[in-house]
């Protein structure tokens, strides 16, 4: 089977359509590591080689209408679904029943979606008239494919989970709070409310503040080591210097401290690797 974009696939479709099987793959791997760790770390456990998802289209439209669901989110798409939830975007509340199961994303959660799965996901087809049925659950029990569920012989829990937390959502069993617990920027709390949502906040003791400094230390150079890209590096350096100023120092005591060591003993300009001192 050829490999497609998503909308080389669409357009294709347009010219012929039929009934058949459809797999949907991650297209750069790598990407995907960075974007979505925990299902780049599944493929990888799985050993599925790209490959996180099977279905079939018998009637109904045939394959176009089919993937239209399952990629564009119009109507409704058990791939679209699965990706939402695993991306930890929240549905809105069901207007009847059946959308508690078939949970819908909209607004800025259906625009997410749409997006991850245009930018990172290609689509193979083939066209099968039949023994559908049996041809996809064959392939399923073959592959494992982490985002199918049923058919499946080792399902993936956190898709399971994921998708049940939706649910919850949709039903109005659960909130549709994230909880954060972590210091952050201080116009982000009027950059959330411009956004028309509610945060609610805490000012920290001197104590506590260190505490999380600390902490945010750890995860930004975590973040330069993921991404290495001068954002990171801007977002190191800004709390470096909150570190200063809460420990009594001016960003200007740091400053000098570092220009005074540069003078001393240099900087790292040179890239000299020390690899041994002998005594003599």
């Amino acid at each position: 089977m050829c490999e497609w974009s998503v909308n080389e696939a669409l357009e294709r479709l347009r010219q012929e359509n039929r009934s058949g099987i459809y797999q949907i793959l991650i297209k750069d791997m790598n990407k995907c590591a960075g974007i979505c760790p925990r299902l780049y770390d599944e493929i990888i456990f799985r050993e599925t080689s790209r490959l996180i998802y099977i279905g079939q289209a018998n009637g109904n439209g045939l394959l176009l209408n089919r993937l239209r669901q399952e990629l564009l989110g119009v109507g409704r798409g058990t791939f679209f679904r699965s990706i939402g939830a695993i991306l930890g975007e929240s549905p809105r509340l069901a207007r009847n029943q059946t959308e508690i199961k078939n949970f819908v994303f909209e607004g800025a959660a259906y625009e997410s979606i749409k997006a991850f799965i245009l930018d990172n996901c290609v689509v193979k087809f083939q066209f099968v008239e039949n023994d559908i049925d049996d041809v996809e659950k064959r392939l399923i029990i073959q592959h494992k494919p982490p985002l199918n569920i049923a058919f499946n012989p080792d399902p993936w829990e956190y898709l399971i989970t994921q998708r049940e937390r939706c649910r919850r959502i949709a039903a109005g069993q659960e909130s549709l709070a994230m909880h954060y617990n972590k210091l952050v920027r201080d116009r982000i709390p009027e950059i959330i409310e411009a956004f028309g949502k509610t945060c609610v906040t805490e000012i920290l003791s001197d104590e506590a503040y260190l505490e999380m400094l600390d902490k945010k230390l750890d995860e930004e150079l975590a973040e330069y080591h993921k991404d290495q890209n001068i954002e990171e590096l801007a977002d190191l350096l800004e709390v470096i210097r909150a570190c200063a100023v809460a420990r009594g120092y001016s960003a200007d005591d740091l400053e000098q401290v570092r220009a005074d060591k540069a003078s001393k003993r240099g900087g790292f300009e040179k890239k000299i690797l020390l690899k041994e001192v002998t005594e003599d």
